[in-house]
């Protein structure tokens, strides 16, 4: 393995510390909210290590990631990033990421209008069980009702 810098071992260390901690290696958005980068600019980082031998990539099950676009048409500035995951020798930790975008489901939107819905209601209902999964992993019910309010006030009102 060749000399990381400074800054390459304080990510790394940062790493092994999330993976000790929550036994799953961070997302590039943890691993840029915590040194205050992009998520691309902590891609970056990580391909530095796997180019200095510090972590390696492997195609295995992981997380992934989801993005539902809201606007109609989608906005041009509408895009999610999908960033493979990276495999930390040391630890012999592995984790993919997988991305899918996509609009409403326009089967799932049927389903409710014929069951009398409007379309306004049936769109918020098909957002809200998009999240639903998040919001139900938040154990504190203060924090879970805070973010619920937050995303109740940016799903479009009909």
């Amino acid at each position: 393995m060749r000399e990381l810098t400074d800054k390459q071992q304080e990510v790394l260390g940062f790493i092994r510390t999330f993976v000790a901690k929550h036994g799953v290696p961070p997302t590039v958005r943890e691993i840029g909210g915590r040194f205050k980068v992009t998520p691309r600019a902590a891609f970056d980082h990580l391909r530095a290590l796997e180019r200095k031998g510090a972590l390696q990539r492997r195609v295995s099950a992981g997380r992934t990631s989801r993005a539902l676009t809201l606007t109609d048409p989608p906005a041009r500035a509408t895009h999610a990033v999908p960033i493979p995951g990276l495999e930390i020798l040391a630890n012999d930790v592995r984790c993919t990421h997988g991305a899918t975008v996509g609009r409403v489901d326009r089967e799932q939107l049927f389903y409710l209008m014929a069951r009398g819905l409007p379309r306004s209601e049936a769109e918020r209902l098909i957002v809200r069980g998009f999240f639903q999964d998040v919001l139900d992993r938040i154990e504190l019910e203060p924090v879970r009702e805070a973010v619920t309010a937050a995303l109740e006030a940016r799903i479009p009102q009909g």
